[in-house]
């Protein structure tokens, strides 16, 4: 990610999410209602659910999107098995991939990757639960004890482009209100409308609160990702 520190984070994706709108729009209010209309923060909690066969997963119709896989990586996913109590952290970040991919997919068609330049922002963060501490104090925790905390979540920040970019509209609108029966198979996936009364910062800091508590010693950037990703 091209933000080095802590500090930077919170205000390079506002910078970033911003940047979008304000090309086209040339007051603070029409930005703000355009943020307003196409920001949405997504949840996806993976209980139950096998992160590896997710990421490695096969499957025909809207699934069938190729990852950039090795065949030395899908045999270390089939050797080590289908069931681990901490899951490789690399894991949730894929897994949100083939959700961002799904949407895409649904929204570009199967030729999703020609769109490269109209497909959302998005900002994937890597939390666990207890990382919101009630008195508004920033805790601090080593990556090996967040490694231990048992089954993690992903909450992101996705910003829907102008134009062609609005495609994305519908089918995430489905997955909003529960019309997509196969959303289920990426794990329990909520999706919110962005709130003007929390603010775009406070939701970067909310999404991020997990990510950024790692100590600054540690690869504290290995948990969270932008997407689109590079290579398509």
């Amino acid at each position: 990610m091209e933000y080095q520190t802590k500090q930077s984070l919170i205000d390079g994706i506002v910078e970033d999410i911003v940047s979008i709108y304000s090309n086209d729009l040339s007051t603070s209010q029409d930005i703000y209602q355009a943020i307003t209309d196409n920001v949405f923060m997504v949840t996806m909690k993976f209980d139950g659910i096998d992160l590896r066969g997710l990421v490695d997963q096969t499957h025909k119709g809207p699934f069938d999107v190729k990852l950039d896989v090795d065949p030395g990586y899908k045999n270390y996913l089939r050797h080590i098995g289908q069931s681990q109590q901490f899951p490789d952290l690399h894991l949730y970040l894929d897994a949100f991939d083939r959700w961002y991919r799904y949407l895409l997919v649904q929204s570009f068609g199967r030729k999703f990757y020609r769109w490269i330049d109209h497909q959302p922002l998005a900002y994937a963060f890597i939390d666990h639960d207890g990382s919101r501490m009630k008195d508004g104090r920033e805790r601090t925790i080593a990556k090996h004890q967040f490694e231990k905390l048992g089954r993690h979540h992903v909450h992101a920040i996705v910003a829907l482009k102008p134009g062609i970019g609005q495609q994305c509209v519908r089918p995430l609108r489905q997955m909003r209100i529960g019309f997509d029966d196969q959303l289920k198979e990426f794990g329990n996936v909520h999706i919110q409308p962005f709130d003007p009364n929390l603010g775009l910062r406070q939701l970067v800091a909310y999404c991020s609160k997990g990510a950024r508590a790692v100590d600054a010693g540690d690869a504290w950037s290995d948990l969270h990702e932008v997407f689109p990703r590079k290579r398509q």
